[in-house]
Order: structure tokens, then sequence, then C-alpha cells
């Protein structure tokens, strides 16, 4: 699940971005 590794604790903004960039790709 997707949300699961967005809930991952302290993670960057930055890897935020990359992912909802790649979210969207798909």
């Amino acid at each position: 699940n997707g949300k699961e590794f967005l809930a991952e604790p302290e993670v960057p903004e930055e890897a935020k971005s990359v992912l909802n960039k790649l979210f969207s790709g798909h």
C-alpha cells in the first residue's frame, strides 16, 4: 500500500515530492 510507505517516520519533503510524482505518473 502506498499509504503505508508515506506513513514512514522522518520522510524528507523531497522524498515525498518524488513519491508523489511517481504515483501521479501511474
